[in-house]
């Protein structure tokens, strides 16, 4: 795993810094394979070429933080093999299954720690789930930094006019 705070920040690129947390059930709706030759786990996630395409070009616009409830090593072979940086995973530990977003504390949390120690710097944060609440509209609106929420429909996932609305939300905010 990479830290955010050794991903590259090329000098004298005036592109805000874009922050993507991704959800994984819903959104990018893998295969899961057995495999048992897997360090640390015995599944395989396996995106569809498309799926991964798309899941690669919203690497190259930012650093992507894992906001799942698949286990770590699973994430990390993902990463692998779509040839991305994992910068980070948010832990799942305690969901509130009645609140309409059941991951936003546990985002909130991740959020509030890598800011207090200074891993997570960014100008931009993007969150790309399928099950983002009317609370998660509220939140987004209170923070420090301009937030994008992209609500996937489970049946489709993340396409890539989400990647391009991404992209042209991000522009927007370029010197």
């Amino acid at each position: 795993m990479v830290s955010l705070s050794e991903l590259p920040d090329p000098i004298g690129d005036p592109s805000p810094r874009v922050v993507i947390l991704l959800d994984v059930d819903g959104v990018l709706n893998p295969k899961v394979v057995r495999d048992p030759s897997a360090t640390g786990n015995t599944h395989r996630l396996v995106l569809s070429p498309s799926r991964a395409e798309v899941v690669r070009d919203l690497g190259s616009l930012g650093p992507i933080v894992w906001a799942t409830t698949w286990e770590r090593g699973a994430l990390h072979q993902l990463s692998t093999d779509l040839g991305i940086n994992m910068a980070g995973h948010v832990p799942m530990t305690r969901l509130d299954p009645d609140r309409r977003t059941p991951k936003l504390p546990a985002v909130q949390r991740w959020i509030s720690r890598m800011q207090a120690t200074g891993d997570l710097t960014w100008d931009l944060l993007v969150w790309i789930d399928d099950n983002l609440g009317p609370d998660t509209d509220a939140w987004a609106a209170e923070q420090g930094n301009p937030t994008f929420l992209v609500r996937t429909d489970p049946r489709y996932g993340v396409r890539s006019s989400d990647a391009h609305a991404i992209r042209q939300w991000s522009a927007a905010f370029k010197p």
